[in-house]
This record gives structure tokens, C-alpha cells and sequence, in this order.
């Protein structure tokens, strides 16, 4: 804080005495001030002026002010100043000066700033959440009616040619959900140790044919870096997402350089996170760089600072919900026309799990036993086109549209049940509630929990040996699913 006397009909505006070092908040010493009365109006945020000024002009009739505003230090950075006077006079009533103090309240407008966006983001990412859930259904739907048709029917050429483009749009939506999901940080993760020079192939492989010739890449890992616990998959798309953007922000080319080092934090040093250890991964152009007014909404969906066409406004969103759902955290910083840095901070993994590397998954089939499955689901476009898949594989199906219908079958039909698969959401009656009324009538049989979304606290009340499904899925996703929850015994007859 920096206390000071000014005249009252100082013209521009100078201290006439100061206590406090004001070198220290604003790079200026005092005789600098002094020399140059000017350089408080000067340096004045452009959004900030008028307003400021003005106030300043009415203190002279109220005789007291406090003014909050943007000031430009001699390094180049804003900082928020709290100029808070009141007018002295002398003991005939004359005005002499004003006695004041300015304060920087920059820490202070940064965690409130933090606060608002988190509040923000959360009310965002629970609108999301319900889009999602919905969005799924309708591309269970989708997919499973292509499935069916592409199973069902010989096709020619040209017909397997626009079945192909209908089915990658539909996977390209359920992209899109994913995403969605991880910017309101409801997906599901698999965290696990990950070795950074493993990640490092697999990144450059997916980004082979997209970089172009003109865009570099430079790796700097830190030697003895460590594993790294989170996602793979989400974490190798979080990456991917930050090079593109780095790239983008590069028309005339140049070099993205990807660093990795090894942080151990203290308590508070960066807001967020906890005290331990971290890995930073930070994602480094020269680019165009974000400005300001810009750099707080990046990380809000569908916001893009891209032309139209050429980004979803996701990128951003996604790697900062999965930051947060990995217990760590991202951060941004940018200047205009000096580039952008991008940070994930992700925590070490545990000393006690094993890392894990890149390998070709093993496809392992079973011969699948004709099951009698008892299929829940409020949505009727999502019910037919599963009980058909189902149906496909052999499978003799009962279909329900609320878990009431689905008890009063069970109880009809006792003992004769040999799956039940159920949807999550449903209203009176949920997935979960339902299978433990269920559990009473039949209590052995296995269970399939399929859901377009629904938050991880509610899923963990399932009943015990039930396994969850998320749509939309592939017909072989569902048979794998259903042989995990099924034994190899033959039907009873």
C-alpha cells in the first residue's frame, strides 16, 4: 500500500508527497512520477479511463472517492489499484489536498475471478450433462439402426458407401457427447500410471497426417520424468487438442515445443491444486497469441476465437475438464503476437502401480449362449433397436418401458429370466431402483445397467455384480458386456 498527498487543483494529476514503495507495485519511483505528471493518465486501461476520470472530477464536490481501476506498470502489465482519498481542508474551510492510498488489489481480482469462473463453468458443465444424456439416446437409436439394417441386408456398393459415411456421423456425434462430458467432468476415467516417452509415440502417430510440413515439433522431457496418473486415452487427446490449437495459431508455421518436467508443490501455489508432486506438461507456439478480453472465456464451450467452420470451441473446454476430473490442473497464458502457453498439471502416479504402455488390444471371443433378457428402457426408439440386436444374436427378449411394467413381468414369469438389462434413467422408477426390487423376485440373475449419462455418485448405488453400459454402443460392445456379466452354463431348460 502507498500512501500520498495530492493537490487539490493539480493539473494533470501528480503526487505532491508519497510514503510507501512505489516503485515496487507500479516499476516507477516517485522522481520518475514527479518528472512526468502525465504518466498516471497515460497508463490508464483504455476500458478504464473515462470512467475513471470522471470519478475523480466528481471527488472534488463530494470530497471523498474510491476508484478501482486497471494501471499499466513499466513492465507492461495491468494491475487492478484500489485508489481510495479524502479531501483535507485547512481551518477555514478551504480545500488544500486530497490524502489518499492506493492499494494493489490485483491477487485479490484474480481468485475472485477464478471463483466466478469455476461457479460458471460447474453451472455450464450440469447443462451439458442433460444435452448429453439425451444426445446419447438418440444416437443409440441411430446407431443401432444402422447396425441392424447393415446386418440385415445385403447392400451394393454405392448403398455399403453412404451406410459407411451415415455411421462414422453418428460415431462423430457421439465424439462430440464425449467431450461435452468431459468439459462438465461427468465421464468415466480409467487413471493409470503412464510412462511420457510411450505417450509420446502414441501422440505423434495420431498427429502424423495433420500437422502439415510447416509446423514443427519439438519434445523436451525432463530426465528422470515421471509416470504420470491419469487417463490415457483422454490424456493423449488433450495433448493432440493443445498441438492443434498451436498449429492453428501458426499459419506461417513455426515450432511447437511440448515440455515435461517434474514439479513438487507447496500449499497454495498454484490455485487448484493441492500439495504434492506433479508432472507439468506444457504446450508451448509463437503464434498470434489470445488477447486478454479473450483469454478468460477460451475455456467455456463453443466459445472459439477461430473462423467459422474451423473449430467446435470444445479443445479448450475438454482439456480442462479432464484436468480437473485427474485432481489437477490448466492453466493458460498468452500474449498478441508473442504466442500462447498451455499447462496441464497432472499428479505423479503412485509408487505402487505399475506404468503402463501403448499396446495392440486382443480381441477374445466366446461362443455366446441364447440368453432369455428381460430389456427396460423409457425410450421406445432405443428399446426396439436394442431388443433387434439382441434378437439378432439369438436372444429371446421381453421389453418393458418403466421398471412397475418390468417387476409385474418378473413376477409373472419367475425363474425365467436369465439377463436383466435395464436404462439408468427413467422417471418414477430408476435403473438402479428397479434392479434392487428386482433382486427380491429373482436374486441371482445378472444385470446390465445401460445409461446415455449419469453422474459417478449415483451409478455407485448399483446393486452388487451389476455392470454399467454407456450408450451409445456397438452391437459387439453389448455382447462383450453381456458375456463379462454372464456365466458360460448352459440355459436351464
Amino acid at each position: 500500500m502507498v500512501l500520498y498527498l495530492e493537490g487539490f487543483d493539480a493539473s494533470p494529476r501528480a503526487p505532491s508527497y508519497v510514503s510507501g514503495d512505489l516503485e515496487a507495485i507500479t516499476g516507477f519511483a516517485y522522481e520518475e512520477v514527479a518528472k512526468n505528471p502525465s504518466i498516471w493518465a497515460e497508463r490508464l486501461h483504455p476500458e478504464d479511463r473515462d470512467r475513471v476520470i470522471a470519478a475523480l472530477a466528481a471527488r472534488r464536490k463530494a470530497g471523498r472517492s474510491s476508484i478501482e481501476y486497471r494501471w499499466q506498470c513499466a513492465d507492461g502489465t495491468y494491475k487492478h489499484f484500489l485508489d481510495q482519498a479524502v479531501l483535507l481542508r485547512d481551518s477555514d474551510g478551504k480545500p488544500v489536498e486530497f490524502a489518499g492510498t492506493l492499494t494493489d488489489i490485483s491477487e485479490q481480482r484474480s481468485l475472485e475471478s477464478q471463483l466466478i469462473q469455476a461457479q460458471k463453468m460447474d453451472a455450464i458443465g450440469k447443462l451439458t450433462g442433460g444435452i448429453a444424456h439425451d444426445f446419447n439416446n438418440l444416437l443409440a437409436a441411430v446407431i443401432g439402426g444402422l447396425s441392424l439394417i447393415e446386418r440385415r441386408t445385403t447392400l451394393g456398393e454405392e448403398q455399403q458407401r453412404v451406410l459407411g459415411m451415415t455411421k462414422r456421423a453418428a460415431e462423430q456425434g457421439s465424439e462430440l457427447v464425449r467431450r461435452l462430458l468431459a468439459f462438465a467432468r461427468r465421464q468415466r476415467l480409467e487413471p493409470q500410471a503412464i510412462e511420457l516417452v510411450s505417450l509420446q509415440g502414441a501422440v505423434l502417430d495420431l498427429l502424423t497426417h495433420t500437422l502439415g510440413g510447416l509446423v514443427n515439433l519439438e519434445w523436451r522431457v525432463e530426465e528422470g520424468i515421471w509416470t504420470v496418473f491419469a487417463d490415457q486415452a483422454q490424456l493423449e487427446l488433450a495433448l493432440v487438442n493443445l498441438i492443434i490449437n498451436a498449429r492453428d495459431a501458426m499459419p506461417d508455421g513455426g515450432t511447437v515445443t511440448i515440455l515435461a518436467e517434474n514439479r513438487s508443490l507447496g500449499t497454495d501455489e498454484i490455485p487448484g491444486l493441492q500439495r504434492g508432486e506433479y508432472v507439468r506438461l506444457a504446450v508451448q507456439d509463437t503464434g498470434t497469441g489470445i488477447s486478454a478480453e479473450h483469454l478468460e472465456k477460451v475455456l467455456e464451450p463453443f466459445f472459439t476465437t477461430k473462423e467459422v467452420g474451423k473449430g467446435s470451441g470444445l479443445g479448450l473446454s475438454m482439456v480442462y475438464g479432464f484436468a480437473k476430473q485427474s485432481d489437477g490442473a490448466f492453466r493458460i497464458e498468452s500474449a498478441i503476437n508473442k504466442g500462447t502457453t498451455a499447462e496441464l498439471w497432472l499428479p505423479r502416479a503412485p509408487n505402487d502401480i505399475e506404468a503402463s504402455t501403448p499396446v495392440a488390444a486382443e480381441l477374445t471371443q466366446r461362443t455366446q449362449r441364447r440368453l432369455r433378457i428381460l430389456l427396460v428402457d423409457d425410450h421406445p426408439e432405443v428399446r426396439s433397436t436394442t431388443a433387434a440386436l439382441l434378437e439378432d444374436c439369438g436372444h429371446q427378449v421381453s421389453e418393458a418401458s418403466n421398471g412397475a411394467e418390468a417387476l409385474q413381468l418378473l413376477k409373472e414369469r419367475d425363474k425365467e429370466i436369465d439377463l436383466l438389462i435395464t436404462d439408468y434413467a427413467m422417471p418414477h422408477l430408476s435403473g438402479t431402483e428397479f434392479l434392487r426390487e428386482a433382486r427380491l423376485v429373482c436374486p441371482n440373475v445378472p444385470a446390465l445397467l445401460i445409461t446415455g449419462y449419469a453422474e459417478a455418485e449415483m451409478i455407485r448405488d448399483r446393486p452388487d455384480g451389476v455392470e454399467t453400459l454407456l450408450k451409445p454402443f456397438t452391437p459387439a460392445v453389448l455382447d462383450a458386456a453381456i458375456l463379462r456379466v454372464c456365466d458360460d452354463e448352459p440355459v436351464k431348460s
